[in-house]
């Protein structure tokens, strides 16, 4: 519901009937839907009071609750978000107020958080860690039966498909958000005649537009996945990145510790060595003359475990 007096401005009906909106990637391209959005962000640009109602109730109906038709409606409720959140963010905490600015600024960070989970058990799997995998699991179907279980006082009954199907929701809508996040352009509203709008096909470039914004989607995954396994040291990145940063030049002789002391590690060394004047030659071989120059191989082995009883 609005004020009479907002309703018949020329700007309301103007933000409703065309709603456009300016991306760094694609330019400018229309809203196919999000009327509601397109609403509440004229009135918060210019300070108007919004107003929530909380007893207020609501019964939608699904005529096709099929799977395709839910994966459209979760693309198009997220692109929206996505698209109108944005541009309401950068309004500033100062005419949104602190906990709705910090809400639209959570929009985006969850679309990661909750893919951490699943990309850490799955890194725990690739490295042979069965039981982090499984522990993560059991973590999950306990926090989501809390969640799903709020469903029973609104509809007082429980289902057995409920913590499944929270599951995959939570998962698929953040794969489908940051997959939109980079395709905003790209609109479809099947409930509505199928109405579709690809501004990704006009203006200038349109297939190297494309690839940027596939490469830049695949950098994203990318980067999170290196950084997780970074992080749990499931990915070696830091352990193995001595072998790169090493910038002694190269025919350096190799450090050894000298005969007779304990090394950490079993270790060959090649090379030469003189003879000190006067030095006797190890037991069964040939005496060389004082300064000369005796090839060997050295082979220092590791000393044995020491017991810590």
């Amino acid at each position: 519901m609005f004020r009479a007096s907002v309703a018949v401005d020329p700007s309301f009906l103007e933000q409703i009937e065309r709603d456009s909106i300016q991306h760094w990637l694609w330019g400018s391209f229309d809203m196919l839907s999000g009327d509601d959005k397109s609403t509440w962000y004229w009135l918060a640009a210019r300070g108007g009071r919004l107003l929530y109602v909380p007893d207020a109730r609501a019964t939608t109906m699904v005529a096709k609750p099929a799977v395709r038709r839910a994966l459209a409606n979760i693309r198009r409720w997220s692109g929206n978000s996505l698209r109108h959140g944005w541009r309401a963010f950068k309004l500033g905490p100062q005419k949104l107020g602190w906990f709705c600015w910090y809400s639209l600024l959570d929009q985006r960070l969850a679309i990661w958080t909750v893919l951490v989970g699943p990309l850490f058990a799955l890194l725990a799997v690739c490295a042979g860690r069965i039981e982090l995998a499984a522990a993560y699991l059991l973590w999950v179907m306990v926090s989501r039966l809390c969640h799903s279980a709020i469903a029973w006082r609104h509809g007082r009954r429980l289902s057995a498909f409920y913590v499944p199907l929270q599951i995959a929701s939570d998962w698929v809508n953040s794969i489908i958000k940051a997959w939109t996040l980079f395709h905003p352009a790209k609109q479809a509203w099947l409930n509505r005649g199928a109405r579709r709008l690809d501004a990704q096909k006009t203006g200038a470039s349109p297939r190297l537009r494309a690839a940027a914004a596939h490469y830049l989607y695949a950098f994203a995954c990318g980067a999170m996945v290196i950084l997780i396994g970074t992080y749990t040291r499931f990915v070696p990145v830091v352990s193995e990145a001595p072998l790169f940063l090493d910038d002694r030049p190269e025919g350096a002789a190799v450090p050894r510790a000298p005969l007779g002391e304990s090394s950490p590690g079993q270790v060959v060394l090649f090379g030469t060595d003189a003879l000190a004047s006067g030095g006797a030659p190890p037991p069964g071989q040939a005496s060389l003359p004082s300064g000369a120059i005796r090839q060997h191989s050295v082979a220092v082995a590791a000393p044995p475990p020491h017991s810590s009883r």
